[in-house]
């Protein structure tokens, strides 16, 4: 429970494009085709988007986890 109460505050810290690439493929798990005609994006700008995003939620994660030590 409280892992995906900091996964929720990592995800509430990104910016949009991060937040939707991130929902759509790690929560909703659709293809990266189905992801980027939702978004209306090329397939590439999902995959670099996915990865700029991932890399952004974990730091965010870790400064929550030094921030708000009780919510790990």
């Amino acid at each position: 429970m409280e892992e995906v109460r900091g996964l929720y505050i990592a995800l509430g810290k990104l910016k949009p494009s991060y937040r939707e690439v991130i929902i759509w493929r790690k929560i909703e798990e659709l293809s990266i085709k189905e992801t980027a005609e939702i978004l209306s994006w090329n397939e590439e700008k999902v995959k670099n988007t996915l990865r700029r995003a991932n890399a952004r939620a974990k730091t965010n994660r870790y400064r929550t986890k030094h921030i708000y030590p009780s919510h790990y």
